[in-house]
């Protein structure tokens, strides 16, 4: 008898199934009905990336990471730096980190590295969102192809939801150091930090 086990981390269920067959039917519905329900799971980020390395990182790494020494002691790949960011957030930060805030503070440490600028969503309510964005970075918005009023204070953007607008219709862009971030709200929470291949270490 064949005991398999399904965890759904998106949807926090975990479903115990006896035999391959039921297993097969059960996560090729659960990937249907996941891509379904995607552009619906998008929302705010619960840690703001930038803010963790700013109080947890800093102080060894230096504001923005200015103190890494990638050319000399960097990770020799992405899954070297996955391994290097979980440990040094748990053992040395004090504040372990895992899935979704593990994967943002990757894509923050990648924009550091790459010098790309770097958006996130963190925040959402009373008809207005907000996020981090790489300091001094130009920010824009727009909704269904017309520009959107954004403020920009101290590495955070925020704005007023246009009339008739949902979150997941909004795209907001970055300006950094000459490269652009695109944060598109029906798809994810945090820009991809500029996702590197393993021979760029």
């Amino acid at each position: 008898m064949l005991l398999a086990r399904l965890n759904i981390i998106e949807a926090g269920i975990d479903v115990r199934y006896v035999g391959g067959a039921a297993l097969l039917v059960v996560a090729s519905a659960a990937v249907l009905v996941g891509a379904a329900n995607e552009r619906a799971r998008v929302g705010p980020l619960a840690r703001a990336p930038a803010a963790y390395f700013a109080f947890r990182c800093a102080s060894c790494h230096g504001p923005s990471g200015r103190y890494f020494d990638w050319e000399n002691s960097g990770p020799s790949s992405d899954a070297a730096l996955r391994r290097t960011v979980a440990s040094e957030c748990s053992d040395k930060a004090g504040a372990p980190l895992a899935g979704t805030a593990l994967d943002a503070e990757i894509a923050y440490v990648r924009s550091l590295y790459a010098g790309h600028a770097f958006l996130d969503w963190t925040y959402s309510g009373g008809g207005k969102l907000g996020g981090e964005v790489t300091n001094g970075a130009s920010v824009t918005a727009s909704f269904v192809g017309k520009a959107v009023p954004v403020s920009y204070s101290n590495g955070h953007w925020s704005l007023a939801l246009p009339k008739g607008a949902a979150a997941s219709d909004l795209v907001i862009y970055a300006m950094a150091n000459g490269k652009r971030a695109v944060l598109r709200l029906d798809r994810e929470a945090v820009t991809d930090g500029a996702w590197l291949p393993d021979s760029a270490f």
